[in-house]
């Protein structure tokens, strides 16, 4: 019987590395292909801004109040609480993107992505409208760099696949330039 114990804690602890590296795999892929876009950062309270070695950030796409259609309150459509959602972001030739509509059956134009958020519905007074939230929040930072980002970051600059996945890869300046730079080996 303890044999048998070992043999399914081993696959079990194969299978977790597997998918770990699956999952690196990926991402390591999207760094590499996906299309590079910026989203600009909205004001965080300097006080939250800095934990520990990295910073807690905002977009200013979750600052947005996105009305929709009042008829759909009673409709099979409407979910109360986060759901996984994609957007159509449009951008720029700099790269920055903003909040264009959620996906729906048009096709892209050559200026669209899509772009994975997590949804929710909220009320203000008398109107309803969506919560946009970014999943990625925190960007890791090196120590002793933290006036730097938190006096220049006015983007975060990500890394987007054709499905809407997507990786937070730097931040960049009020000009688009990047802030980390990278380390000759």
């Amino acid at each position: 019987m303890k044999r048998i114990s070992e043999i399914i804690i081993t696959i079990i602890v194969l299978g977790v590395i597997v998918y770990s590296f699956g999952v690196k795999a990926d991402r390591d892929q999207l760094i590499l292909t996906g299309k590079e876009i910026m989203l600009e950062l909205a004001p965080v309270d300097p006080l939250s801004l800095l934990q520990g070695q990295y910073l807690i950030i905002d977009f200013k796409l979750e600052d947005a109040e996105i009305e929709f259609d009042e008829n759909e309150i009673n409709s099979e459509k409407v979910s109360y609480g986060y759901r996984h959602h994609r957007i159509v972001l449009s951008y720029n030739e700099s790269g920055v993107a903003k909040f264009n509509r959620f996906e729906d059956d048009q096709p892209l134009n050559s200026d669209e992505l899509l772009f994975k958020v997590r949804r929710a519905i909220r009320r203000n007074n008398t109107k309803y409208f969506y919560k946009i939230d970014v999943s990625q929040n925190s960007f890791l930072i090196e120590e002793n760099t933290e006036k730097k980002y938190e006096e220049k970051a006015k983007y975060g600059v990500f890394r987007v696949g054709p499905d809407g996945d997507y990786v937070l890869v730097d931040l960049a300046d009020k000009d688009l330039n990047k802030l980390t730079v990278k380390k000759e080996q």
